[in-house]
């Protein structure tokens, strides 16, 4: 599947599985009780702990650039805008580096081998919880797969006749952002058994933003990474366009949800189009914003007051205008909170990576920015994860 030899710093081989373990169950359980203080309590605990294991058992200081570029960033944003230093925006702040930090130093603690080989593993038994879930809807066992008894806030939705799975995440979205490295290696790879039931949950979840998500990182992997489109390829794209067709054609729920897509004026402001308008109100509030503070923008972590603000600019008075989820896009963000500085400074270290990076991380890089498409979060473990790994570097490796 793919080879990666790296000399990890830390040798206790019990506390680097324990280490990544817990990262993968702060990432489940995002949607546990609270969202915010769950996750950023559990990455902010493996953050500090996995700084102390790695500068105690390596003594090497050196930070990549690209983490120093970032912390450079902040600093200037820091310095420049005054609204930095409101509460809200330190918790932003602090959420942000306990995300990003984490996956950062797991990285350099435990190595890719290990981090890849237990993320498969947990994808395989979330793919299981997913099947379960849906033969216990199809079933009527109603404690299978409405979760609120464990304290998740309950989003069960259908399509069709069938359940939108979900396993531990806030909805099938961000379940699909957990499997869709998984889904991409099961599909480009030799297939097992193991790989089949990743492939089938990913599909149960019936979202069209996770089916578009998939296919877009198949065309740039073919068109862009390999820069070649086989036989194998074209038939691959080809079964997965008609089982998408299919899927459209026989559920109703997924055919208004790809309508929605095309969207346009005052239809925007129906809920039922809210997936369509939250990236779209989103991308022009902190446009506005840019315009308005082209350099530095309105300070990191006030993009809930740039978008309350621009808005109502945009729409006069919106009766619900959480219907559109202000906080998603996570690069629209970046732009109206940190200007253009921040966002020429996040494309810069990016590019500066591409020469250089493995066909494996340009493959994290294409996730990470199709995940940034559907979600802006600060505390998303997911955001993190897929950035770090198009950082990570790797000798041999090889799709």
């Amino acid at each position: 599947m793919y080879h990666i030899h790296t000399h990890a710093p830390v040798k206790n081989l019990y506390f680097k599985r324990v280490a990544a373990v817990l990262f993968f169950v702060s990432w489940l359980f995002t949607a546990l009780f609270n969202p915010i203080a769950i996750s950023t309590l559990l990455v902010a605990f493996l953050a500090i702990i996995l700084i102390i294991f790695t500068f105690t058992c390596r003594y090497n200081y050196r930070v990549d650039t690209w983490v120093l570029l970032l912390l450079l960033l902040f600093f200037i944003n820091a310095c420049v805008n005054q609204l930095f230093m409101l509460k809200e925006t330190v918790r932003w702040f602090i959420a942000f580096w306990c995300c990003l930090l984490s996956v950062y130093f797991l990285l350099r603690a435990c190595g890719g081998i290990m981090i890849l080989s237990i993320y498969k593993k947990i994808a395989i038994a979330i793919s299981i919880f997913c099947i379960i879930q849906q033969l216990s809807f199809l079933l009527g066992i109603n404690f299978l797969y409405d979760l609120t008894w464990l304290g998740i806030e309950s989003r069960v939705t259908f399509a069709g006749p069938f359940l939108r799975v979900t396993a531990f995440f806030a909805e099938p979205a961000h379940l699909g952002f957990f499997l869709i490295y998984p889904t991409f290696i099961a599909i480009i790879c030799k297939k097992n058994i193991y790989s089949l039931l990743v492939i089938v949950a990913f599909f149960m979840t019936f979202s069209v933003g996770n089916y578009l998500m998939l296919v877009s990182l198949l065309l740039g992997f073919y068109a862009i990474i390999e820069k070649r489109l086989t036989m194998k390829a074209f038939l691959v794209l080809s079964i997965i366009g008609m089982v998408l067709i299919s899927l459209l054609v026989f559920i109703p729920a997924l055919s208004q949800k790809f309508n929605s897509i095309f969207a346009v004026g005052d239809a925007l402001l129906l809920s039922e189009n809210r997936s369509k308008a939250a990236p779209y109100f989103l991308f022009f509030v902190n446009l506005n914003s840019l315009l308005d503070n082209p350099f530095f923008g309105n300070g990191f972590g006030t993009g809930l007051d740039i978008y309350k603000m621009y808005l109502v600019n945009l729409l006069g008075v919106v009766k619900k205008p959480d219907l559109f989820f202000s906080d998603e896009v996570f690069f629209a963000k970046i732009m109206g909170e940190m200007g253009g500085l921040g966002l020429l400074t996040f494309f810069f270290i990016f590019y500066n990576k591409w020469s250089k990076a493995s066909k494996n991380n340009k493959v994290f890089l294409f996730i990470f920015l199709l995940v940034s498409l559907k979600s802006g979060s600060y505390f998303n473990p997911a955001l993190f994860f897929f950035l770090n790994m198009y950082f990570f570097k790797e000798e041999g490796n090889r799709l």
